[in-house]
C-alpha cells in the first residue's frame, strides 16, 4: 500500500516541473501539494460515514474503483513534456548521485526533516495535548485542527504564487516560513482557553504547511527537470524521518515534563533547525528550460 501510494508524488513533481517554467512553477507546485491537504480533510469527513453505512470491505472497494477511474483518465489526458537536449543535457545515475550528495541537497533534506518534525508532531499530538492539559473536548480540539488544516490548504498555492512574483526566488520566503512556524508553535504552547486556540488555529495551520511547496520547488529546480522526480522522491523519503520520529519524541517529552508548553517547544526545535540551515542553501539554480510539448 505504501509503495503504491507514494509513487504519484515524484511523478507529479516531475510532470509539473516540465510543464511550467521556473517563474510559473511555484503556484503549480503549491496546487499540487494542496492535494494532500485536501485528501486529509475529505478522508476525515467522508469515509467514516461510508464505512458505517456500507462496511469496511465495500469502502475499500469503492476507493480502489475510484483510483482506477482516475488512472484511466490520466492515461488519456495527462501528457508528458519533452525537454530539448540543448536546454538540459542527458543525465544518468552518476549525475543523480552527485546531486543528492551535494551540500545544497543535504541542507534542504535536513531542513525539511526539521520542518516535517514540527508538522507531523503537531498533527499527532495537538488534539490529545489540548484535551489532557486544558480540558477541551475531543470535538472542540478536533475543530481547532480542522480549521488549521483548511488554512494550510489555502496557504500552499498562495505561497507558491508569491514566490513566482519574486521571479522564482524561494530561499527568503522559506526562511520566513520556517521562522513563522517555529514562532507560532512556541506561542501556541502558551495558550490555555478554547477561544485562544480557535483564534490561533489558522495561524498554526499556515505555519505547518506553507513551507512545503517552497521546499519541493527548490529540490526540483536544484536537480534540473530530468532529475526532478528522483530528487523529489529521495528528499521526501528523508523528510519523512522527521514525520516518523516526532510523535514518539514529543510523547516522551510530555511524559517526562507533563508540560504543554515544553511539548510545543520541542516541536518548534524542528523548524528552528531549518531557519539555521537555510541561509547556507544556494537559491541560484535557475537554468534555461526550453519546453516542447507532445502534441
Amino acid at each position: 500500500m505504501g509503495f503504491a501510494a507514494g509513487a504519484d508524488y515524484s511523478a507529479g513533481v516531475k510532470l509539473v516541473s516540465g510543464y511550467f517554467p521556473r517563474r510559473e512553477r511555484g503556484r503549480a507546485i503549491g496546487l499540487l501539494m494542496s492535494a494532500s491537504s485536501s485528501a486529509v480533510i475529505i478522508t476525515n469527513a467522508i469515509p467514516p460515514s461510508v464505512v458505517a453505512a456500507w462496511g469496511w470491505r465495500n469502502a475499500y472497494h469503492g476507493l480502489g474503483g475510484a483510483v482506477l477511474v482516475i488512472a484511466v483518465l490520466c492515461i488519456f489526458f495527462i501528457r508528458n513534456t519533452r525537454i530539448t537536449e540543448e536546454a538540459e543535457p542527458q543525465k544518468g545515475p552518476s549525475a543523480l548521485l552527485q546531486h543528492v550528495t551535494s551540500t545544497n541537497f543535504i541542507l534542504l533534506s535536513i531542513a525539511g526533516t526539521g520542518a516535517f518534525w514540527g508538522t507531523l508532531g503537531l498533527m499527532a499530538w495537538a488534539i490529545p495535548l489540548m484535551v489532557k492539559e486544558h480540558g477541551l473536548t475531543t470535538v472542540q480540539a478536533g475543530f481547532v485542527i480542522a480549521v488549521a488544516g483548511i488554512a494550510g490548504l489555502f496557504s500552499k498555492p498562495s505561497i507558491g504564487w508569491l514566490s513566482d512574483q519574486f521571479g522564482g526566488r524561494r530561499k527568503a520566503l522559506s526562511i520566513l516560513s520556517f521562522a513563522f512556524f517555529a514562532t507560532i508553535l512556541l506561542l501556541f504552547g502558551q495558550l490555555k482557553t478554547l477561544t485562544a486556540f480557535e483564534f490561533a488555529a489558522p495561524l498554526i495551520g499556515i505555519g505547518a504547511f506553507v513551507y512545503s511547496p517552497l521546499l519541493v520547488a527548490m529540490v526540483a529546480e536544484g536537480a534540473g527537470i530530468k532529475l526532478a522526480g528522483s530528487a523529489a522522491g529521495i528528499a521526501n523519503a528523508i523528510w519523512q524521518l522527521g514525520s516518523a520520529m516526532a510523535p514518539a519524541a514529543i510523547g516522551a517529552v510530555f511524559q517526562r515534563t507533563q508540560s504543554f508548553s515544553m511539548s510545543f517547544a520541542a516541536l518548534a526545535a524542528g523548524p528552528l533547525l531549518a531557519v539555521v540551515l537555510m541561509p547556507f542553501v544556494r537559491d541560484d539554480q535557475e537554468r534555461p528550460e526550453t519546453l516542447e510539448s507532445n502534441e
